[in-house]
């Protein structure tokens, strides 16, 4: 760990010990704690933003979870799945290990950042099920396979769902001048990923039947309309809003 990154542990650890403060109504320890995390910050010229990247407190590092987001074995059938996984999981500093052959998915990465990309996963999947279900039936004159429909719909989907969020990333780092600190967090990501898992080959995702233009059409719609947020994905125009 370098100067840097120790500088940006006290840090995120001084907000946690403000934050634990104020939860408590300690409005004197709460104050104690702002002033010292404020003078480091000028003292170092550190952006408030390189500390939420960095955002690494003891107990919370890297480390692993399993999702199971299938009945059944990884497949043909259920496989778009896990590149809407994949996706999410790019977005939210983690990345995940298939085991084909079984229903699991590995997760790999900060605690919160895992059980986004999995509750995300599991309610946007249920949603694009009943909503390419819905539209299908809604265009099934237009000709053309279920499948092909169903392959459009959910590929164009996470097409659009990916470029939003992208284009919403390079909004915040460049408002907050934080591209050296999101970059240190994925080389540390990357780092811990090939030091737990060093024989790990590339993937390939499935092949997808892209000749459906009304399906194509679908869920560039859906994906477009679906709601982005800070705390993850929310509604659109189908009823797609988070639970609770």
């Amino acid at each position: 760990m370098n100067q840097k990154d120790k500088i940006l542990g006290r840090l995120a650890k001084l907000r946690a010990s403000m934050d634990s403060a104020k939860a408590v109504d300690n409005m004197e320890e709460a104050q104690n704690y702002a002033a010292m995390y404020t003078k480091l910050l000028l003292e170092h010229k550190i952006a408030e933003a390189e500390v939420d990247a960095f955002g690494t407190l003891e107990g919370d590092g890297f480390d692993e979870s399993v999702f199971v987001p299938f009945g059944a074995a990884v497949s043909r059938k259920n496989d778009w799945v896990v590149d809407l996984t994949h996706m999410l999981a790019n977005h939210m500093f983690c990345k995940i290990l298939v085991y084909r052959g079984s229903n699991r998915i590995t997760i790999f990465g900060k605690a919160h950042d895992r059980e986004m990309v999995g509750y995300l996963t599991a309610y946007l999947s249920g949603q694009m099920q009943r909503i390419g279900k819905r539209q299908r039936k809604k265009h099934r004159n237009r000709g053309g396979s279920i499948t092909g429909f169903l392959d459009g719909f959910r590929f164009q989907t996470i097409e659009e769902i990916d470029r939003r969020l992208k284009a919403m990333s390079q909004e915040v780092i460049a408002a907050a001048n934080a591209q050296s600190a999101l970059m240190r967090t994925h080389e540390r990501l990357d780092a811990e990923f090939r030091q737990k898992w060093p024989h790990l080959g590339s993937s390939s995702t499935r092949g997808y039947d892209l000749s459906n233009h009304a399906g194509l059409t679908a869920g560039l719609e859906f994906g477009r309309d679906v709601e982005l947020t800070r705390t993850g994905l929310g509604g659109g125009n189908e009823s797609t809003k988070l639970p609770g």
